[in-house]
């Protein structure tokens, strides 16, 4: 009976560690870099619902307050997140971190089990000029990590 019971609680610690491991879904990260900048982009599949987080823009120079012009994030593959921003009057901005939010999740789906395919053709383009008045634009293209 005790041999039994040992068996028993292996198979339960075995079911549970795989059920908390199926929890946490499956992941993708996509990063990139340019001259000045570096996007960094995450998204989960959890119970079939694709959830991203923030793309993450850093300014990777020290001329900072910088005045950001426009923005335009297309995350694309088989799944297609855009968003574009522009700003009538150059925004001034002084830290070395923009966040871009996309909507939450997507609704239940079943094939999103193929992440790489998801966001395949992913980039931003950045419109900005430093303090000095120079203009620069730089597309980084992200890539599967």
């Amino acid at each position: 009976m005790n041999k039994k019971w040992r068996y028993i609680i292996l198979i339960a610690i075995i079911v549970l560690f795989v059920l908390i491991y199926n929890s946490f879904g499956k992941g993708i990260k996509l990063t990139g870099s340019s001259e000045h900048w570096t996007a960094t982009f995450s998204a989960h599949v959890i119970d079939e619902r694709l959830q991203v987080n923030d793309l993450e823009l850093s300014y990777r120079k020290d001329d900072i307050p910088i005045l950001i012009e426009s923005i335009d994030a297309q995350l694309s593959g088989q799944l297609d997140l855009h968003k574009q921003i522009t700003y009538p009057n150059a925004y001034k901005y002084d830290k070395k971190i923009y966040t871009i939010s996309f909507s939450p999740s997507i609704e239940k789906n079943p094939l999103l089990d193929n992440l790489k395919n998801m966001f395949e053709n992913s980039s931003v383009t950045i419109n900005w000029s430093d303090k000095n008045g120079k203009f620069y634009s730089e597309r980084i293209e992200l890539q599967t990590q």
